[in-house]
């Protein structure tokens, strides 16, 4: 197939250039070529015309395909970078991701581990006699998510006045005074 269109592109070739030639040698006399801005004259044969605008319209064919191409080469180089820029960049973040994972998985291990040796905390006793003020016990008191889905609070860890499980958040009056 790719025989058959280069034979008939040659075929083509061949008959442009066998009308070229007989058409320079039908107009072999000269002719008179004016252009407006300019004064004067210049007697060329009309071949010689004809060939000055092919060869024109070739170079200035080949120098925008040029042009064309070296756009698109860098614009390709461009993004070919951008690519193997961003691969690296998912290679990077796979890694990351993996070792959060292991991590995620080893903390969870821990916790369930660790939620089933340790006993659950105790709130913080107070005494009577201390002052009333509003506290915060430490994160280690406060249990996990685990052990409150594990062990509902027993009835002396409830709030008395509202009824809700003791989390380790304790509202008091601030004193007597008020």
């Amino acid at each position: 197939m790719q025989r058959l269109f280069g034979l008939l592109w040659f075929l083509c070739q061949l008959a442009i250039l066998v009308g070229f030639i007989i058409f320079a040698a039908s107009n072999y006399e000269r002719v008179p070529l004016r252009f407006w801005p300019f004064k004067g004259e210049i007697y060329l044969a009309p071949w010689t015309i004809l060939l000055a605008g092919t060869l024109f319209g070739f170079f200035l064919a080949a120098l925008v395909s040029g042009w064309l191409r070296l756009k698109d080469f860098t614009t390709r180089r461009k993004v070919e970078r951008r690519s193997k820029a961003l691969e690296s960049r998912v290679a990077d973040l796979s890694e990351e991701a993996g070792s959060l994972r292991t991590q995620v998985k080893q903390d969870t291990v821990r916790e369930a581990t660790g939620a089933l040796e340790a006993p659950a905390p105790q709130p913080p006793k107070r005494e009577k006699n201390a002052p009333q003020r509003r506290t915060l016990s430490p994160p280690e008191a406060v249990p996990t998510a685990a052990e409150v889905r594990r062990k509902p609070a027993l009835p002396e860890e409830r709030n008395k006045e509202t009824g809700m499980p003791d989390q380790g958040i304790h509202l008091e009056e601030f004193d007597n005074a008020r």
